[in-house]
């Protein structure tokens, strides 16, 4: 129950995450920051020993950026069709003029909050809940001084029943 709780609270604090759109004004975000390009046309790009064609997205963090090109570390790479594929870490470059969505991953506070708020609340609720199952002694007797009738006969001190 507490690693249960323990693994909630963790996952809660790992925070909710969104990709906003950089504005054109905007300075570009510093090299290594988490990244999303779409693509306006479709690009043919080598994942390692494959090439993926019609990708139009790219994930991963910004490797170099210079005002004609991007270069994009990837970590994922989807294609028109909305498949997604491993990059295996390929730095890929791209003309800014076939960029159309530029995005940087933030984190979004509001959500992290929530959900950090939800997972508590959960928490708390499930062990008031445990709590009041609490256990009892092991008398027989209830709170109101009835005893309670066995289901089943004793068993003997090497825990198999006895034999009559």
């Amino acid at each position: 129950m507490n690693k249960l709780l323990l693994a909630a609270m963790l996952w809660s604090l790992t925070g909710c995450y969104v990709h906003v759109p950089v504005e054109s004004q905007a300075p570009d975000p510093d090299v290594g920051r988490e990244v999303r390009v779409g693509l306006s046309e479709p690009l043919d790009l080598d994942a390692g020993s494959v090439t993926i064609h019609g990708v139009t997205l790219v994930e991963g963090y910004l490797y170099e950026r210079t005002p004609d090109t991007l270069a994009i570390w990837a970590k994922w790479l989807r294609s028109q069709g909305g498949a997604r594929y491993y990059a295996n870490g390929q730095v890929h470059f791209m003309d800014r003029q076939n960029v159309s969505v530029f995005e940087v991953r933030r984190l979004h506070k509001v959500r992290t909050v929530a959900a950090l708020v939800a997972v508590l609340g959960a928490g708390a609720g499930i062990f008031a809940f445990t709590a009041d199952l609490g256990g009892g002694d092991s008398s027989g007797e209830t709170p109101h001084g009835e005893t309670q009738q066995r289901i089943t006969p004793p068993t003997a001190m090497t825990g198999l029943p006895l034999i009559r």
